[in-house]
C-alpha cells in the first residue's frame, strides 16, 4: 500500500515600504524579526525576506 503524498502551499507577502532600511530594524525590534536575505541596491533601496516566528514575508521599496 502507498502512502499518500503530502504537499506543503505557502504564501508569502510581499509589502511595499518606504525607507525600507528603517522598516526592516522596526521589524526586528517590534516583532524579533530576522533577516532571512537581504539586499541593498546602489540606489539605496532594499529588498529584503524577514522571518518571524517560522513564517517569513518580502519587503521592497
Amino acid at each position: 500500500m502507498s502512502e499518500a503524498r503530502v504537499r506543503k502551499i505557502a504564501v508569502a507577502p510581499f509589502l511595499s515600504v518606504r525607507d525600507g532600511a528603517a522598516a526592516i530594524e522596526f521589524y526586528k525590534a517590534a516583532f524579533g524579526a530576522e533577516a532571512l536575505f537581504r539586499h541593498d541596491a546602489p540606489d539605496g533601496s532594499v529588498v529584503c525576506e524577514l522571518g518571524v516566528g517560522g513564517d517569513s514575508s518580502l519587503r521592497s521599496e
